[in-house]
């Protein structure tokens, strides 16, 4: 391959990605496209503010390098139609509920802005863990279909009904666990194969909990992503585990958390929790804010994207810190008399018109000495801040707090 093919990021790439792209706007199975020249992909919707699904590139490009004419046109509308072609879901309760299966995601992936007008083509959804919910599919042979709640309508069920049906189905479905998982040294790995939904096995109460015998002691477990399930045993050796795991989750497409579970009391799945003492704390810590972030950033992009909000108000980042000799934190901004919209972090910097000067106070005293309002229906919790507080309220808000007057942190 010449060395213009194999450039990355190179123009005749991206020719390649707008040329798909044009395909994709044109496919009968698509509401909305783009190309990402970052990730060498299109993103698109099968539905109208649904999950973003992403068509990788790479294998295509190589693949057409040594094609022209019909046999490349082919190939290009073999490809968009095997991404693109819409799930046929059963309209009829009867024929889809044996179908039905629970599935973790974002907690802000597939949603829309608020005000949008499409409550009807949302997602069925509800909060399962920190930042991640709770949808339902319908598991058909070679795709899935997202259940909607114009789709439940149509059911005449509740949607109540449909996650409980969705969750008796998966505990009905009683794999053989130790001939699925590959276990690796002190690791149960579990990979899907399209039909187990190992991950989704964390929504059913008692499963985690039942493979502290395989694994001899309280089981941990991960979920870096939709295919992929770790379990360990509880102890110190789980440290280890996270950076493994951030990794396969930074690197998948179909990501699902960095973060550990275990099982409470009642074998309800359970964010894993340790101590300040403990040797996995600061790895902890770290996935929750990873988690977090990812959830805060899918949700900044689909609000900066809506120009009704962007026109109005400044939608501000959530940004993980690494102190070299601390527990990792997160941190937003709040430039002085611009209105914004701020993410729950740890600490909030307060920056100055000039950016020569800047403050950093905690979330707690934020939210006691400037009053943010929380934004409705917004998914992961954003508040609105206005203008900054003057004199005695000013002093109390950066009283304590750390300062900086040669150079804005933000």
């Amino acid at each position: 391959m010449g060395g213009g093919l194999a450039r990355r990021g190179g123009s005749m790439q991206d020719r390649f990605g707008r040329e798909l792209l044009r395909r994709f706007q044109g496919s009968p199975g698509v509401v909305d496209s783009w190309y990402s020249a970052e990730r060498f992909a299109i993103g698109y919707r099968r539905v109208v503010g649904g999950v973003v699904n992403w068509a990788y590139l790479g294998s295509l490009y190589a693949e057409c390098a040594g094609l022209a004419g019909e046999p490349r046109d082919a190939a290009l509308a073999r490809y968009v139609a095997s991404m693109t072609e819409p799930a046929t879901v059963p309209r009829e309760w009867g024929a889809a509920a044996s179908l039905l299966r629970p599935v973790l995601c974002g907690t802000a992936v597939g949603r829309s802005a608020p005000g949008s007008g499409r409550d009807g083509e949302s997602l069925v959804r509800r909060a399962a863990l920190p930042f991640l919910d709770e949808v339902v599919v319908v598991d058909l042979p070679t795709t899935i279909g997202y259940v909607t709640r114009d789709l439940v309508a149509s059911w005449r069920v509740s949607v109540a009904d449909v996650f409980a049906v969705a969750r008796a189905n998966l505990a009905a479905d009683r794999r053989e666990v130790l001939s699925a998982a590959r276990r690796e040294p002190a690791v149960l790995r579990f990979v899907d194969d399209g039909a187990a939904y190992w991950v989704s096995r964390l929504l059913v109460p008692g499963w985690l909990a039942g493979l502290g015998e395989l694994v001899g002691g309280r089981p941990v477990a991960f979920a870096p992503d939709r295919d992929s399930l770790l379990v360990v045993r509880d102890g110190p050796q789980v440290a280890e585990m996270f950076d493994i795991v951030a990794a396969e989750y930074r690197e998948s497409t179909r990501a699902v958390s960095p973060v550990a579970y275990t099982a409470d009391t009642a074998g309800r799945v359970m964010p894993y929790r340790v101590p300040p003492d403990h040797p996995a704390y600061d790895a902890a810590a770290r996935a929750d804010r990873l988690l977090a972030a990812s959830a805060y950033d899918t949700q900044a992009d689909l609000l900066r994207a809506d120009w009704s909000v962007a026109q109005r108000v400044s939608v501000a980042s959530y940004l993980l810190v690494e102190p070299d000799r601390a527990a990792p934190s997160s941190v937003s901004t709040w430039r002085q008399d611009v209105a914004t919209l701020l993410p729950v972090t740890d600490r909030v910097a307060l920056v100055g018109a000039d950016r020569r000067e800047s403050w950093l106070i905690g979330w707690d005293t934020l939210m006691s000495g400037a009053a943010p309002r929380r934004v409705p229906g917004l998914v992961p919790p954003r508040y609105r801040v206005g203008l900054w507080p003057t004199g005695d309220s000013w002093r109390r808000l950066v009283t304590g707090a750390w300062h900086r007057a040669d150079g804005a942190l933000g």
